[in-house]
């Protein structure tokens, strides 16, 4: 399975570059979204935002102690309707771009 991802370089990390390589989302394209119970209510309202569809997949519920400790919920998101911005695809590569290799000259080295 592809993990695509959403947001800033900071908030999605090394899935930026993923995201960027599997050439960012397609039209048509379903996805899943982890919501870790914080705002379930962001989830659906980013899910209608984008997709045609929205239904809660399953409940996932960490246990310490035969006690649940966390909760996730999986939404399906079905038929991607209109494309997110692309943000982070454009700081990703701008961030590559200042990565070129430098020129380092004899008295720069130590």
């Amino acid at each position: 399975m592809a993990v695509k991802a959403i947001g800033t370089l900071s908030e999605i990390r090394k899935y930026a570059w993923i995201t960027q390589k599997l050439k960012f989302f397609k039209k048509g394209e379903n996805a899943y979204y982890i919501d870790d119970s914080s705002s379930p209510e962001n989830a659906i309202k980013f899910g209608e935002s984008y997709y045609q569809k929205v239904e809660k997949a399953s409940v996932v519920y960490i246990m310490k102690m035969g006690k649940p400790v966390k909760k996730y919920t999986i939404y399906r998101f079905l038929n991607l309707k209109t494309l997110p911005v692309q943000n982070n695809i454009e700081v990703v590569n701008r961030f590559y771009t200042n990565l070129q290799p430098q020129q380092i000259n004899s008295n720069q080295i130590l």
